[in-house]
C-alpha cells in the first residue's frame, strides 16, 4: 500500500495519498511490520510538509526515525535525520 500511496503522491493528490497512507500503517501496525510502517510514517510527513504544516510532519519523521533506530536501519536513521535538520532549519 506505500507503493501505491506514493504513485497517487506523485500525481499530486495529496488528499487521497494521505489517506491511502494512513491505511498502510493502520495495517503495518495491526500486522506488526514495523519497517513498513515506519514508511507509511514518511509518508504522511510527506504530505503534512507539502501542505505547510512542519510541525506534524516532523511529528512523524521522528515516529518513523525511532523505528528505523529500534531496527538498526543506519541508512534509513540517517536520512531521516538529515530531512529532520532540514525541516527544522525552515
Amino acid at each position: 500500500m506505500n507503493h501505491y500511496a506514493a504513485a497517487i503522491a506523485a500525481t499530486g493528490d495529496r488528499p487521497r495519498a494521505l489517506s491511502v497512507y494512513q491505511q498502510a500503517l493502520d495495517m503495518n501496525q495491526e500486522l506488526n511490520k514495523p519497517d513498513d510502517e515506519a514508511i507509511s510514517l514518511e509518508g504522511i510527513a510527506d504530505h503534512h510538509l507539502a501542505t505547510g504544516d512542519p510541525v506534524q510532519g516532523a511529528a512523524h519523521l521522528r515516529q518513523a526515525l525511532g523505528i528505523y533506530q529500534r531496527l538498526g536501519m543506519g541508512a534509513d536513521v540517517q536520512r531521516v535525520r538529515a530531512r529532520l535538520a532540514d525541516t527544522v532549519s525552515r
